[in-house]
């Protein structure tokens, strides 16, 4: 039940800081009137792009660790620094603390700097796209990836393989969880799939703030708390059937996150919040 926490605080923790920024950045956003709906085509485009492009990675790609590292560095940077500008008021400040954060989970190569990497990189991210699509563009691009991971995962394997290199190289991308509390002192060179530590994947992160940013900027905040609600019955979910299985093996987490995040939609919706 330990993990089980830990995963539950972490996800919320992203979210919420998601959530912070979507309310501090939602202004700015309005103002600037960026504002992207996707059709449905252009949703399929977006990945069947994406999938060409992970083909091509775990093609030519996947061994080169560097590549993996400044995938994760620029995603730490440009997410952290969101968070930073609406902190300081100059970008420079902004900027060099980012360089900072990024600067200092490569250098420390420890479990806890890691993750606080990825949940800034995640909420500064997954809010500012959310900001700037519609939750009905973001509601049918949650189901397209879901059938995706579930392809990506159990059929063709390729997501895997990639995780696998990616921890390999250490630029883990999403959050470390550990079994133990000694375990987030520990260096990332020490993460294994199936061993002391259990991965969330970003893409699990990011995927239902991108919702409840969304629903935050149009309908306001009570109805995106309602889709964070349900998000993390989605994740709670996820947990049990992982843990429930006969043989512990990697598992499309996003699906049942992204289902229950779109009830929580569909029902801040019809209770018109």
């Amino acid at each position: 039940m330990i993990l089980f926490f830990q995963e539950l605080g972490l996800f919320a923790t992203t979210q919420l800081l998601g959530i912070f920024v979507a309310l501090r950045g939602g202004r700015l956003v309005q103002d600037q009137n960026v504002s992207i709906d996707l059709a449905v085509w252009e949703v399929i485009l977006f990945l069947v792009f994406s999938t060409a492009f992970i083909y091509f990675l775990n093609k030519f790609f996947y061994k080169s660790g560097r590549f993996f590292r400044l995938i994760l560095g620029l995603v730490i940077f440009a997410g952290s620094q969101t968070i930073f500008s609406l902190i300081f008021s100059k970008v420079i400040f902004s900027t060099l603390a980012a360089i900072a954060l990024v600067a200092l989970v490569f250098k420390k190569r420890i479990v806890l700097v890691h993750n606080i990497g990825i949940i800034l990189g995640m909420a500064g991210i997954g809010a500012v796209l959310g900001l700037s699509l519609t939750p009905i563009s973001v509601v049918v691009l949650l189901l397209i990836l879901s059938f995706y991971d579930i392809i990506a995962v159990y059929k063709t394997g390729h997501m895997v393989k990639i995780a696998e290199e990616m921890i390999k190289s250490r630029a883990i991308s999403g959050i470390v969880l550990p079994q133990s509390a000694k375990g987030w002192t520990e260096n990332i060179a020490r993460v294994r799939p199936g061993g002391e530590f259990m991965i969330l994947g970003s893409g699990d992160l990011i995927m239902p703030l991108i919702l409840i940013a969304s629903v935050i900027g149009i309908h306001g905040l009570t109805s995106g708390l309602v889709v964070l609600f349900f998000s993390l019955l989605g994740l709670s979910l996820t947990y049990y059937l992982f843990v429930t299985q006969r043989k512990r093996r990697p598992m499309a987490a996003l699906p049942p996150i992204a289902v229950m995040s779109i009830v929580g939609y569909l029902i801040a919706t019809f209770l018109n919040f």
